[in-house]
């Protein structure tokens, strides 16, 4: 089962050994909540497999590396240290199906998306989590996962979880790229986080748990209202920050079980062939 139910890790051995429902209506509804995002999981890694199994980069084009933001559905790890929070995966069975058979902190038994898509565009087979205390230094150069479980748009959503916040996220995006820069050398970093491909994937845990579960902005929003300030969040997140670095990225803003369509903020550069094929394959077009 998915661990991270939109962020509270309700899953985890800890949480099943000290929660104790107040009442059996609390922990049908807790069961409802696992069992609907386990499906919306499931659902989003087909979605994935499909696109990835179609992706064509024409012969002048090339992705240099893939980073990652966002939650569980795209995290393979970041938590596994993280003792303030329940939500992780790194124990059995979760990885039972990857090789070797062991738990990395991915919230899946085998590949999550992030895994997929350097898989399908030939990069490599699996995306590190980017605080993997094994992680080398060469891994650096093909791309990272800076994603937390748990983790939203909303700071309240990561706060809440315990986790690192998209802001957190962006501070050690900002310490990889001094790390590439040590590794390869200014002029080569900057050609790779140009020619990469950056990915917001997050809103599930702000809906399921800062909005529903919880109840922390009911009293301020309503869900129009809330889904509302997640895309500004996303939006503020994406124009003055990440596109800093880079002129391509793609952000998803799950809600409800629904992905509202992937938005492209762009600057005045022109993104690749590779990355509009890619944002077209990614919306299912």
């Amino acid at each position: 089962m998915h661990a991270d139910t939109g962020g509270l890790a309700m899953c985890s051995p800890q949480w099943v050994r000290q929660r104790q429902c107040s009442s059996n209506t609390i922990c049908i509804f807790i069961s409802y909540v696992n069992i609907f995002f386990v499906l919306f999981l499931c659902n989003i890694i087909n979605i994935t497999e499909a696109a990835a199994a179609r992706i064509t980069l024409p012969g002048n084009a090339s992705v240099s590396a893939v980073i990652i933001f966002g939650d569980s559905i795209v995290d393979t790890g970041n938590n596994n240290n993280n003792f303030k929070t329940l939500a992780r995966s790194n124990f059995p069975p979760y990885g039972k199906d990857l090789k070797g058979g062991m738990p990395t902190g991915r919230y899946s038994n085998g590949k999550v998306p992030s895994d997929l898509i350097v898989e399908a565009l030939g990069i490599k087979e699996l995306l590190p989590a980017y605080l993997d205390p094994t992680l080398q230094p060469k891994d650096l150069l093909t791309g990272v996962v800076i994603a937390a479980g748990g983790a939203g748009y909303d700071p309240l959503t990561a706060q809440v979880a315990g986790v690192a916040s998209l802001s957190d996220q962006l501070k050690q995006f900002k310490e990889y790229i001094k790390k590439l820069k040590a590794i390869a050398g200014e002029e080569r970093a900057n050609f790779i986080i140009s020619n990469s491909l950056i990915f917001v994937v997050a809103g599930t845990n702000d809906i399921s748990n800062t909005y529903f579960l919880t109840g922390l902005r009911k009293l301020e929003y309503d869900v129009p209202s809330y889904t509302d300030l997640m895309l500004n969040y996303a939006s503020v997140f994406v124009k003055n920050r990440c596109t800093q670095h880079t002129t391509y990225w793609m952000c998803t803003l799950s809600t409800n079980g629904c992905r509202r369509r992937a938005k492209r903020m762009r600057r005045e550069t022109k993104p690749s062939i590779a990355a509009l094929q890619f944002q077209t394959l990614c919306r299912g077009g």
